[in-house]
């Protein structure tokens, strides 16, 4: 049984030659189904038994905290463990850190596997993209492409493309709402996919919500948002801007050459496009106070 899905230009194959194991997605990844196409960016292999070697690797990322992916309800618990020069994600829904319920093998090739207990399939179906494993399976697949997974609103205006980012409740999702109800077209008001293609940078947004197509839009600005009883505007410089956008990344701290190609890739970014400081009124003034106060070249 094989499904395609299409994730921020991404075409990933979930794939498994056991007949008797049905494949199935939440319906928040059903709008990212695709056909088969020409060449596939990630293969998961899925599989039933957790393989014996897995669990004498060297765990690296304790389980169940909050890094990289979003708050985790109290029955499950994930970690990640690493040998051999495969990282390993475990994931259990039982609340048994010692006894996954599902693994997925990351490898640099991009021909990864899911091993699933078979005791925790329900009527021999699974979803491999199941909250947190799909959500670490996007994580690692963007920062091993050299992309960026961030924790943002992003707009576009059919001019521009500007993404909001900042500490949570400092305004993302209001900003989102003010430029849809100016006309804009809302990318996501949670979390984007940055992406380099061609010389030219992208955001994208990530299933999350049923009945969310898959969106697109050129990348042209990005804003820090702070709290303020009016709107005020600076531009950051590029030392300043990376190191604060990448505060809202989502990133896993162990491993030093992900954070390295993080830097890189956010150096790059914050090089070619302006970066700012934003602190605005929750209005529809805010729109004309950024485009009249925007670089423009």
């Amino acid at each position: 049984m094989d499904l395609y899905l299409k994730i921020a230009d991404y075409n990933i194959l979930l794939t498994t030659q056991d007949e008797k194991l049905h494949i199935f997605l939440n319906p928040a990844y059903h709008p990212f189904l695709n056909e088969k196409p020409e060449k596939t960016d990630l293969k998961i292999n899925i599989s039933y038994g957790i393989p014996d070697h897995v669990l004498s690797a060297k765990n690296v990322l304790t389980p169940g905290l909050k890094i990289g992916v979003d708050s985790l309800p109290s029955d499950i618990t994930w970690n990640v463990l690493k040998k051999k020069g495969s990282v390993y994600l475990l994931c259990n829904y039982s609340n048994n850190p010692s006894s996954p319920d599902t693994v997925a093998e990351v490898k640099k090739d991009f021909n990864w596997n899911i091993y699933v207990k078979k005791d925790f399939l329900l009527n021999n179906a699974f979803d491999p993209m199941m909250y947190p494993q799909g959500s670490l399976i996007l994580y690692y697949l963007t920062a091993l492409k050299g992309d960026v997974l961030i924790h943002a609103s992003g707009v576009f205006d059919t001019v521009k493309g500007r993404i909001f980012t900042g500490v949570s409740g400092i305004g993302k999702t209001t900003m989102a709402k003010i430029w849809k109800q100016s006309g804009a077209k809302v990318i996501s008001d949670d979390r984007l996919i940055i992406r380099t293609i061609n010389g030219n940078h992208y955001m994208f947004n990530t299933p999350l919500r049923i009945n969310d197509i898959p969106k697109k839009a050129p990348l042209d600005e990005i804003y820090l948002l702070k709290q303020s009883p009016e709107n005020t505007m600076k531009r950051l410089n590029g030392a300043s801007s990376v190191s604060r956008i990448m505060a809202h990344c989502i990133q896993q701290d162990y491993d030093e050459k992900l954070i390295h190609n993080l830097l890189d890739r956010l150096s790059n970014i914050c090089n070619t496009l302006p970066v700012y400081e934003l602190g605005f009124s929750p209005d529809s003034n805010v729109i004309s106070f950024i485009k009249q106060n925007e670089f423009t070249e």
